[in-house]
């Protein structure tokens, strides 16, 4: 009877364990099928479970594998196909461009630039607090309208979070000075 393949986990830096089923005490091998070589094999054991591991560099990520199964007297079954899940993406995004900061303390401020689209872009305030967020459009243009109570000249960071959760370094911007339209005495 042909193997069952449950799960594939792993990636390809650490290698993959393949875990499933097959008839007890057959002999279950893992196949690339792109060269024919055998990439890992094991036993079932007497409920049938088995779990093979696939070292470190043996195949790649998002790659086709089969499972063949092998009984005491020899004989190998249909192969059964698989394939080795996609490595996880683990690149942080670049850090977000600050094209310009408008706006004053009374009306509040809208920062605008760019970033990887569909990245999270989060405004911090000089305490680390974020007050202020937006995602980036497909194009990677971004607005994020922010509180008067920031206030004038105050110093603000910018940063990316991508669909991963992987976090861009800092942009750091202020915000402008309040235009003084105070007439003198």
């Amino acid at each position: 009877t042909p193997p069952v393949i449950s799960s594939v986990t792993g990636n390809s830096q650490a290698g993959y364990v393949v875990s499933g089923t097959a008839d007890p005490g057959n002999t279950v091998k893992i196949i690339n099928p792109a060269t024919g070589q055998e990439i890992g094999s094991g036993l079932a054991d007497s409920s049938g479970n088995y779990s093979i591991t696939l070292p470190a560099g043996s195949i790649g990520a998002n790659a086709d594998i089969n499972a063949t199964a092998t009984d005491a007297g020899g004989n190998v079954s249909n192969p059964t196909a698989g394939k080795t899940p996609a490595d996880a993406d683990t690149t942080a995004p670049d850090a977000p461009v600050i094209t310009g900061i408008t706006g004053n303390s009374t009306d509040g401020y809208v920062v605008t630039g760019t970033a990887e689209a569909g990245s999270k872009v989060e405004i911090k305030d000089s305490t680390g607090a974020v007050i202020g967020s937006a995602t980036a459009d497909g194009s990677g243009n971004y607005s994020v309208s922010l509180p008067g109570s920031v206030g004038a000249n105050a110093d603000i960071t910018a940063t990316a979070t991508d669909a991963a959760g992987n976090v861009s370094a800092p942009t750091s911007g202020k915000t402008p000075a309040d235009v003084d339209t105070t007439a003198p005495d």
